[in-house]
């Protein structure tokens, strides 16, 4: 039994982040060092807008993160998650074509940017008509890898059971958890991270993206490279600085079993995530392909950051929408 990416939609906030972001830096750091460095890394990065939730994030003390005294703490960022979750992905929702919710089977929703129950799950049981008796899963705090996982649980899903539809919603607010702090590698993050929701629909409906096989590898000792945890001011992220050239290497030691079967027909295009410029260049070096090849993460990037597991959804659409064979 095989199973299809049948349709992907997608959704952003309306308001701009990137820009704002870099116009209040002088406001927000207080280190000069941490300013000057994040102007140097936002010319590399080839992003030139991200977008978020919040109405007003900078400028006064009135903001959401106040030019003085200390940013929200977790129960107030979980408060807005909790209010604008809902909205964004009815949004993606609204362009769905030609979907019976109540044909729908599964519903698998998928966030590491908040949480609070009855959740996203309920709401969208009843504010999409979804059958009372739906199963519902919750992929939680998985961050960008969560969007690959997600697609691995729905294949297994349509797997097990052949009638089975599953809807499964990607929804990040990234830039709910923006940190004061002059450790670098925990600041520098929130220059790429941006809201986003990608919905999907995956079924045995022999139409769209064919999932045709995963695989998974851990990079052994790698665990302090990056980190998400929960903290009394939002959830606290740490990208080491290594991480680029850490995939390159991997990515070449184990090319023969990421692309598995493919290597005898080698690939044309590549959805890689948009993790940032300097990932998907060293994944690009040691997969030995051109940016050509993965010029849809490059447009994701560039238009809407990385918007953690949202992300390889926002890439995937575009391919399915170009109706690129290959």
């Amino acid at each position: 039994m095989d199973s299809y990416i049948n349709q992907i939609q997608t959704s952003v906030p309306k308001h701009e982040a990137h820009q704002v972001f870099l116009s209040n830096l002088e406001n927000i750091f207080d280190d000069p060092k941490i300013v000057r460095a994040l102007k140097i890394f936002s010319k590399k990065s080839q992003i030139d807008r991200r977008y978020t939730v919040l109405n007003n994030l900078f400028a006064d003390q009135n903001s959401f993160y106040p030019s003085e005294g200390p940013f929200p703490d977790t129960q107030k960022r979980m408060d807005i998650y909790q209010k604008e979750a809902l909205s964004l992905v009815l949004k993606a929702c609204e362009k769905l074509e030609e979907i019976q919710y109540s044909s729908i089977t599964h519903l698998l929703v998928v966030s590491c940017t908040g949480f609070y129950a009855p959740g996203l799950d309920f709401d969208l049981v009843k504010h999409l008509g979804l059958s009372p008796k739906i199963k519902r899963s919750i992929l939680g705090f998985m961050g960008c890898n969560a969007g690959i996982s997600a697609l691995r649980t729905a294949d297994h899903i349509v797997q097990s059971d052949q009638n089975a539809k599953v809807l499964v919603v990607n929804l990040e607010l990234c830039t709910l958890h923006l940190q004061k702090s002059n450790d670098i590698n925990q600041v520098t993050p929130f220059l790429l991270f941006g809201d986003g929701c990608a919905v999907s629909i995956v079924s045995s409906l022999k139409s769209g993206l064919k999932l045709k096989e995963f695989h998974s590898q851990i990079i052994p000792q790698s665990e302090q490279l990056m980190s998400w945890n929960i903290g009394n001011h939002g959830f606290l992220m740490t990208l080491s600085s290594k991480v680029p050239a850490i995939l390159k290497d991997v990515i070449g030691q184990y090319k023969d079993q990421i692309l598995g079967s493919d290597q005898k027909n080698p690939l044309e295009f590549y959805a890689i995530h948009p993790g940032g410029k300097a990932i998907l260049d060293a994944i690009g070096k040691g997969l030995q392909i051109e940016s050509t090849q993965y010029q849809e993460s490059l447009e994701v990037l560039r238009d809407y950051g990385n918007m953690s597991s949202a992300s390889i959804l926002f890439v995937l659409q575009k391919i399915l929408a170009q109706n690129k064979v290959g």
